[in-house]
């Protein structure tokens, strides 16, 4: 029966009997847990062996009523055992130690990668993996270009785009990353509006606006009555009314309108 356990082991005791027999006599026990032998009446060994001969993996002394001995298994395996003065009597038992595994889950807000080490995570396109108990897991967060970390939650600890997590349980860890986003600002000389696709400007009234990173900001101009448009600057690339932006850091366009003009010219007849 279970004796003790902390967060990831667990002590497990198997009496050692006056009818010369153990109690339990066959246990299954996880990688990393602990046997504790209690001599409940007579004199008793647990020594590791089969038919009777040890195999040298372990062997108490000769143990009085009262005394114990404990064993911590760290190997997956099957492990017969027996007492040696009663062997021959039928004092024995086996334990079976299995590696016990757990599944670590990856989900992701926003646009980036998750990656692990030890291998498994590569998410996008894997998010999930099963680990031994007790690996320590060391994810690491990329973000997509136009887009920033933000936080973590599940882990154990975290540092900036770093987290860790032990596996001592079946766990989930998320990655927020957030979209970086920028101002576009217009300004204007002379008389006419400016308008944007996406919207958001309409200089005149409305000359600044946030666009996320790496949108494409395409703006149009209209001379007002009596002006023509001239030119522009700061856009990415321009043709005669339409320039073009892409939204990498804050940018500030310029449009250039002039004021058309006429020549009046008077004639006279006589003196």
């Amino acid at each position: 029966f279970v004796f003790a356990s902390t967060a990831s082991a667990v002590t497990f005791e198997v009496d050692m009997r006056s009818d010369l027999t153990f109690l339990p006599k066959n246990i299954t026990i996880n990688v990393g847990d602990t046997v504790r032998w209690p001599n409940r009446g007579g004199s008793h060994t647990s020594t590791s062996g089969s038919n009777c001969v040890a195999d040298g993996k372990w062997g108490s002394a000769l143990l009085s009523t009262g005394q114990t001995f404990s064993r911590t298994f760290d190997q997956a395996g099957t492990f017969p055992y027996f007492c040696s003065p009663h062997c021959r009597s039928g004092m024995t038992g086996t334990i079976t130690v299995v590696q016990q595994v757990f599944g670590l889950t990856v989900t992701r807000s926003g646009s980036g990668t998750i990656t692990s080490s030890p291998a498994g995570i590569n998410c996008g396109t894997d998010c999930t993996e099963s680990y031994n108990s007790g690996t320590a897991v060391t994810l690491t967060a990329t973000p997509a270009t136009g887009w920033a970390f933000s936080s973590w939650t599940g882990c154990d600890s975290s540092s900036g785009t770093t987290c860790n997590v032990t596996m001592s349980s079946d766990k989930t860890a998320t990655a927020t990353f957030t979209q970086l986003t920028f101002t576009l600002t217009v300004t204007t000389s002379g008389s006419g509006a400016i308008t944007s696709s996406p919207t958001g400007i309409n200089c005149g009234a409305d000359c600044t606006e946030i666009y996320n990173s790496g949108q494409t900001v395409t703006l149009g101009a209209t001379p007002a009555t009596g002006w023509a448009f001239s030119s522009w600057t700061g856009c990415d690339s321009s043709s005669g009314l339409t320039c073009n932006v892409t939204m990498n850091s804050n940018k500030t366009v310029a449009a250039t309108f002039t004021q058309l003009t006429f020549t009046l010219t008077v004639t006279t007849s006589g003196s």
